[in-house]
């Protein structure tokens, strides 16, 4: 599970402003998708201090409440889901309401945690990401491409990571919430490259394949 190869040179000042909160977001873009009016939030106290190897445990040790019963994948893979187990999304990318949806949308119920799905330096780590709400960037680099993948409307109060910081694949970096403009608890994924957004979804299953 690799990164396909090519190289960017970006300093941290030119990652900043191609990932900052208000980056080619009108003031009513809404990165965002109606979810089940019943999610909830969910007491998390194992964070990954656990060993389970079924999905249902997996599902439950990461607080996730909706999940489709498979597992995604390796926990030492060098690319992962954002999720220990499959969830559903609630829009995907592409085009959406008029406009184009640049992540997918994962909705796991409120609380569950979110993880990074390759190693990386955070990029930003923020409770005020504007329309994104809490939201995390981080910038990889696997087989000399870089990728920079963004984590948005996390629960307030539940960033993990810190701008700087080193992470792997599968850090825990926030929780799931409601922040930003959203109108339901999930996660926003983004993914991209020096070309543009990737489909998040379309990207992890060929990354995940073998």
């Amino acid at each position: 599970m690799t990164i396909p190869a090519a190289t960017i040179e970006a300093s941290r000042a030119d990652t900043n402003a191609r990932f900052s909160s208000t980056q080619n977001l009108a003031s009513d873009d809404i990165q965002a998708f109606v979810v089940p009016g019943d999610t909830a939030a969910v007491d998390l106290r194992r964070e990954n201090d656990y060993s389970v190897s079924s999905a249902p445990q997996l599902a439950a040790a990461a607080g996730i409440r909706y999940f489709n019963g498979s597992l995604q994948s390796a926990p030492d893979a060098d690319v992962q889901w954002p999720f220990p187990v499959s969830v559903p999304t609630s829009s995907n990318f592409g085009p959406r309401w008029g406009r184009m949806h640049e992540g997918a949308d994962f909705t796991p119920g409120e609380g569950s945690q979110i993880r990074a799905i390759a190693g990386g330096t955070v990029r930003i780590a923020t409770e005020n990401g504007g329309a994104f709400g809490v939201t995390v960037y981080i910038e990889s680099t696997v087989d000399g491409q870089t990728v920079f993948s963004r984590y948005a409307h996390m629960l307030n109060g539940s960033l993990g990571v810190r701008e700087g910081q080193t992470v792997s694949a599968g850090t825990v970096v926030g929780r799931v919430g409601n922040t930003g403009r959203s109108f339901g608890a999930h996660l926003h994924l983004e993914v991209s490259t020096k070309n543009g957004k990737l489909d998040p979804v379309s990207w992890l299953q060929e990354k995940t394949s073998g």
